[in-house]
C-alpha cells in the first residue's frame, strides 16, 4: 500500500515586465504553538517563494524595522493594515497569517493583499499532521500565492506539477514473540509473552540517494483504548532500495496483555500506510 501526503516538487514560471513583483510576508501570528515555531515556518515560506522567478521577496530584517520604526503590530492585521504596512516596504503584496494547533493538527493559514486595493486576493489554509508536514504545507502556500499573484496581476503564469518519486510502499507488516523469530505470528499465548516485536518492511521504486522519513506506530487494545503510540525514523541509505524498520512494546512479566484482538496502525509520514493486528489468547 501506497502512502499518501507528499507534496509534489513545484516550478512556477512568470511571463511579465522586467520589473519583478515586491511581495512582503509577515511573521505568522503563533495560536496554540511556540512563538519560534511560527517564526520557522514562516521564513520557510519565504524560502520557498524566494526561488519564484520574476518575484522579489522583501527580507525579514527589512520588514521588521519598518514594523519598529512605526510602531505596528502583524498579530490580528486586517487587510487595510497589511496594505498600509506593505506601502511603507514598497511592497505590490503582502501575505499575512498565523500557525495554530488545535488537537494533533497544525493549521497554516494565510491572507494575500493586493497593496494598492487594500483588498484581500486569496484566504489559503494547509492542515497537516505533524510538525515534520510543515515545510511542504509551505510548498503548497506557495504555489497559491504565486497564482494568486498571477492572475491578479495580469502576468503568465505557468505551473508544471511534477511528482516526486512515488513514497516508499509498505511490502509487509509481520508481529514475533520477542525472543522467538523463526515465523512470524498472528496469536500470542497470553502466559508465555512479554513483548511483541513488530518488523516493518518498505520499498521505494528506485535505489537514489539518502531519503529520511518517520514511522508512527499506534497500539490500540481489545478493550479499544490507544495503549501505545511508538515514533521511529526509517532512513533509507544511498543506493539502497529496502527498509527494514523494527519496534515493539509489551510487559516485563507475561500475563499482563490484555487477552483479545489488538490492532497496530502503522502511519508514513503523517499519512495511514498499514495496519495488522494479532491476537492474545
Amino acid at each position: 500500500m501506497r502512502a499518501a501526503g507528499f507534496v509534489p516538487l513545484l516550478f512556477v514560471g512568470f511571463t511579465m515586465a522586467a520589473e519583478p513583483i515586491t511581495l512582503a510576508v509577515t511573521d505568522l501570528q503563533s495560536l496554540g504553538v511556540f512563538p519560534d515555531q511560527a517564526l520557522a515556518v514562516a521564513e520557510i515560506l519565504r524560502t520557498e517563494l524566494i526561488g519564484l522567478p520574476g518575484v522579489r521577496v522583501i527580507e525579514r530584517s527589512q520588514l521588521a524595522r519598518v514594523i519598529e520604526e512605526w510602531s505596528l503590530t502583524t498579530a490580528g492585521m486586517t487587510a487595510g493594515e497589511a496594505a498600509e504596512l506593505g506601502a511603507l516596504t514598497g511592497a505590490d503584496y503582502i501575505a499575512v497569517g498565523s500557525l495554530s494547533a488545535l488537537g494533533e493538527t497544525y493549521t497554516l493559514a494565510v491572507r494575500l493583499v493586493a497593496v494598492e486595493s487594500s483588498e484581500a486576493v486569496l484566504g489559503e489554509t494547509v492542515t497537516v499532521g505533524t510538525t515534520a508536514e510543515l515545510p511542504w504545507a509551505c510548498r503548497d502556500l506557495a504555489k497559491a500565492l504565486a497564482e494568486a499573484i498571477g492572475a491578479e496581476s495580469g502576468a503568465t503564469v505557468v505551473v508544471e506539477v511534477e511528482p516526486t518519486a512515488r513514497p516508499p510502499e509498505v511490502v509487509s507488516l509481520d508481529f514475533y514473540r520477542h525472543g522467538d523469530y523463526s515465523a512470524p505470528a498472528a496469536s500470542f499465548d497470553q502466559a508465555e509473552t512479554e513483548m511483541v516485536v513488530w518488523v516493518l518492511n518498505l520499498e521505494r521504486e528506485e535505489a537514489g540517494p539518502e531519503e529520511a522519513h518517520e514511522v508512527t506506530v499506534v497500539w490500540t487494545a481489545p478493550d479499544g483504548g490507544v495503549r501505545w503510540e511508538e515514533v521511529r525514523p526509517a532512513a533509507f541509505g544511498e543506493g539502497e532500495n529496502t527498509l527494514r524498520v523494527i519496534g515493539g512494546k509489551g510487559y516485563t512479566e507475561p500475563g499482563t496483555w490484555q487477552a483479545g484482538e489488538w490492532r497496530v496502525q502503522v502511519k508514513l509520514d503523517g499519512a495511514e500506510a498499514a495496519s495488522g493486528g494479532f491476537t492474545v489468547e
